[in-house]
C-alpha cells in the first residue's frame, strides 16, 4: 500500500508543474508498485494473502483508469471553454 500511495503522490508531482497527465506511465507506475508488493507476499507469506494482492492490483488499476478518465475530462472541458472565450475576445 505504501508502494501505491508513493506511485501515486510521484503521478500528482508530475502532473502538477507541466499540467501532463500521461496515463500509460500512470498505470505502468501503479502497477508496478502494486505488483512488486504482490510478488514479495508471495514469497514471503502463502497463497491467501497473494489473491488479496491480486485483488488489490484490479482495484487499484480500475481507480487509476477512473481517474485518468476524469482529469481528460476535466482538462478537455477546460480546454473547449478557454477555446470558446478566446473566440468570444
Amino acid at each position: 500500500m505504501a508502494g501505491l500511495l508513493a506511485a501515486l503522490f510521484a503521478i500528482v508531482l508530475n502532473w502538477i508543474p507541466e499540467w501532463n497527465f500521461d496515463l500509460k506511465h500512470s498505470l505502468l507506475l501503479c502497477t508496478s508498485s502494486v505488483l512488486t508488493a504482490a510478488i514479495a507476499s508471495f514469497f514471503l507469506s502463502r497463497w491467501p494473502f497473494l489473491l488479496t494482492t491480486v485483488v488489490v492490483v484490479v482495484v487499484v488499476v480500475v481507480v487509476v483508469v477512473v481517474v485518468a478518465v476524469v482529469v481528460v475530462a476535466v482538462v478537455v472541458t477546460v480546454m473547449i471553454m478557454v477555446v470558446v472565450v478566446v473566440v468570444v475576445l
